[in-house]
């Protein structure tokens, strides 16, 4: 599973990932090496998304704390409502 390093890890990247780890998990002939190989990949995934995400925020505390950050209403309420409908 390809992370953007651009973005934080949204909901579906992290059913995505949980799909991948069910899907070797359910299949016996797997060996425990191979289940242990996927969770370090998509932990490793995660973690990558995290990490953006703090840059990101980290980014935005001077403007923030300089009281110069402009929220976009339509913007951010747009988002969400596309996120809401993206998870259905």
């Amino acid at each position: 599973m390809a992370i953007d390093s651009t973005r934080s890890a949204t909901p579906s990247d992290r059913t995505a990932a949980a799909a991948q780890m069910a899907k070797y998990s359910s299949v016996p002939a797997v060996s425990t090496a191979a289940q242990l190989s996927c969770l370090s990949a998509v932990l490793n995934s995660l973690q990558e998304g995290a990490t953006a995400a703090t840059k990101k925020i980290v980014s935005f505390k001077g403007t923030v704390e300089l009281g110069v950050y402009a929220v976009q209403p339509q913007l951010i309420s747009s988002r969400i409502v596309g996120e809401a409908l993206s998870a259905r």
